[in-house]
């Protein structure tokens, strides 16, 4: 996705560059599916759309009006049956992948729904809204489970009598025993967006929060995106200001083993199933594509470390 109507697929081993257009307003969430091309992408025109990745021109195949102002959430269900959305209405919905069709509307954020995610049983829903409001809901019946407080990264500015915050980043480990989300806490100006960069780490099984990591340095800003390595042995987040980081964190310690500079603001980032690869899209138009191996950024920490106890 990017600020603007079109968004954009890439060639990994060619780095050929194909620009998909549908859409009218700019793109701001998308997901794909794990055992299909398809391509499900929601825009601040309020509409969903589906694609073939593997078309040679992709067009959209639907198009649907999903939510009355921007849709800022889009999630596709493990077993590619469902599609999740979320946006300025507050309301998160669930649609059938196959049909394109409303399947079940969720009610109950009172503030707009920035993340949706499903757990990877595929029984879970979890969606999370400006003020850190975290939800979980059963899929199935649409019920809604349990509440978690991500309130950390949300504050509501007085003097300026303004939101700043919300669940900016969200992901789910595949093992499904974790989940995190990102944001900014800690704002000391709301008005210029000044506070510190900030994961929540939840405990699936208990609700309960493991940990809230930061920087280990005085950075500030915004933490965008959040993901999970696929072998859940580490975190990734990305953020920043007038220039950009990203961070990596143990499972449950609050403060990085290791960090990277980048000039530009990044808004998201991705892994390559293999855990080797890393995408980062970045404010400068970007999308900057990191090799973490042979060895990931874990094992780069646990070496030194080894070798820091020999000298």
């Amino acid at each position: 996705g990017a600020q603007g109507s079109a968004f954009n697929r890439w060639d990994l081993v060619s780095a050929e560059n194909t620009e998909l257009l549908g859409h009218q307003s700019w793109v701001r969430r998308f997901d794909v599916g794990r055992a299909s091309p398809l391509l499900i992408t929601g825009a601040y025109e309020g509409k969903v759309a589906w694609w073939n990745l593997e078309a040679e021109q992709p067009k959209p195949q639907h198009l649907v009006t999903a939510h009355k102002g921007y849709v800022r959430a889009v999630a596709i269900s493990p077993d590619g049956s469902l599609v999740a959305t979320g946006g300025n209405d507050c309301l998160v919905k669930l649609w059938s992948v196959k049909e394109a069709k409303l399947i079940r509307t969720l009610s109950g954020h009172e503030h707009q729904v920035y993340n949706v995610k499903f757990h990877p049983s595929g029984r879970w829903l979890i969606s999370g809204d400006l003020r850190g409001n975290l939800k979980q809901w059963d899929v199935e019946t649409g019920k809604l489970e349990r509440d978690f407080d991500g309130s950390a990264i949300y504050k509501y500015d007085t003097t300026f009598h303004g939101h700043i915050g919300g669940v900016r980043g969200m992901d789910i480990s595949r093992d499904g025993k974790y989940f995190a989300i990102s944001g900014i806490g800690g704002v000391s100006n709301a008005f210029a967006g000044i506070g510190v960069p900030t994961v929540i780490l939840f405990d699936w099984a208990t609700g309960k929060r493991l940990a809230v990591m930061t920087p280990d340095d005085n950075f500030k800003g915004t933490c965008w995106g959040v993901r999970f390595h696929p072998e859940n042995d580490f975190i990734a987040a990305v953020g920043g200001n007038s220039s950009g980081m990203i961070w990596f964190w143990k499972l449950g310690e609050d403060k990085p083993f290791a960090s990277e500079k980048i000039k530009s603001v990044p808004y998201d980032l991705d892994f390559h199933p293999d855990g080797l690869r890393m995408c980062v899209a970045c404010f400068d138009k970007t999308a900057r594509l990191y090799h973490l191996g042979p060895e990931t950024p874990a094992e780069l920490a646990a070496a030194k470390k080894t070798k820091a106890k020999k000298k």
